[in-house]
């Protein structure tokens, strides 16, 4: 699936009478999928096209100040090509910049939706607002019924999956007290963080166990809670199975946080490769180990259960 990915508002002459969804979608969670499903539905029934609106960066880091490290789920990159997979044809990255924190709700609605789009009808999801205030939905259909544009209430989704909210902030929590497989199920797909390799200490290489030491690819993206993770790595168009280390490395008093691979099967020199890593499973909390023999003991048994459990999952 093709998608067109467009920069400023003037550029989107081709794309007719849209049926329009706004936001940020970082994630592009199961409750998001549910959304952007109804919006290329709703569209096709109307015979019109669709558009989804987000923007970049995140608003937080315009309107509140702060610092996006450590606190996205996705690139922009890895965002589009979300969008792409859930078939979204149109899409319109809006410059998330202080003139547009400025906007009200009616003004984006009138000004900038009816006027600059022609905008026949915006689908939001059941917690979803826009504009300076950040109206509700009911705020927004209030202000939608005094122009020829309907808006569209999309119910919440995907409550047979889990007792939790699906929601980015709720994801970022998971992520950040090492629950992947939990986020992974909200996602709906395994969540992903990319680095590229660096000069490391080589104590792994000592141990019988190498490593990979991963610088991040993006600052901004969420690396997860301290221990130890079975995880796919992705050096170009090969997948191998992996363990994951994030953390201090207690047994040899470090203080500088790190994010160590040791590929399953695998000896190369892949010094200053970018490796995309896929989070499975969390095996253990980070150890201080009394002495490296007792380590070593502890990384064999790692590796003995991450055979295992890849066996398993494959299948064999």
């Amino acid at each position: 699936m093709k998608i067109s990915v467009y920069r400023d508002i003037e550029s989107l002459k081709k794309v007719k009478s849209p049926v329009v969804s706004i936001g940020f979608f970082d994630g592009v969670h199961l409750g998001h999928k549910y959304l952007l499903k109804q919006l290329t539905e709703v569209s096709d029934e109307r015979g019109v096209d669709h558009l989804l609106i987000s923007m970049w960066p995140h608003p937080r880091a315009i309107v509140q100040n702060i610092q996006t490290d450590n606190f996205l789920l996705n690139t922009l990159n890895e965002k589009i090509e979300l969008f792409r997979n859930n078939n979204i044809k149109n899409l319109l990255i809006l410059d998330f910049n202080k003139e547009l924190a400025g906007i009200s709700s009616e003004d984006f609605i009138k000004k900038i939706l009816l006027d600059r789009l022609n905008a026949s009808a915006i689908l939001l999801g059941f917690n979803n607002s826009f504009g300076k205030q950040s109206s509700t939905t009911t705020q927004l259909g209030n202000i939608a019924s005094k122009y020829p544009i309907e808006l569209i209430k999309s119910e919440p989704c995907c409550k047979q999956f889990t007792d939790v909210e699906i929601s980015s902030s709720a994801i970022r929590d998971l992520l950040l007290k090492g629950k992947v497989e939990e986020a992974n199920q909200l996602l709906g797909y395994s969540y992903t963080w990319s680095g590229n390799v660096k000069n490391g200490y080589k104590v792994g290489r000592s141990l019988g166990f190498p490593t990979a030491n991963l610088e991040a690819l993006d600052i901004n993206k969420i690396i997860p809670d301290t221990g130890v993770y079975l995880v796919y790595a992705h050096i170009g168009n090969k997948k191998m199975k992996g363990l994951l280390n994030i953390g201090y490395r207690p047994t040899f008093n470090r203080e500088t946080k790190s994010v160590e691979l040791h590929i399953i099967d695998f000896n190369q020199d892949i010094y200053d490769i970018d490796i995309k890593l896929e989070f499975v499973k969390y095996l253990r909390n980070e150890k201080l180990f009394d002495n490296v023999e007792a380590l070593k003991k502890q990384l064999n048994k790692d590796l003995i259960e991450a055979v295992d459990f890849f066996s398993k999952k494959r299948g064999l």
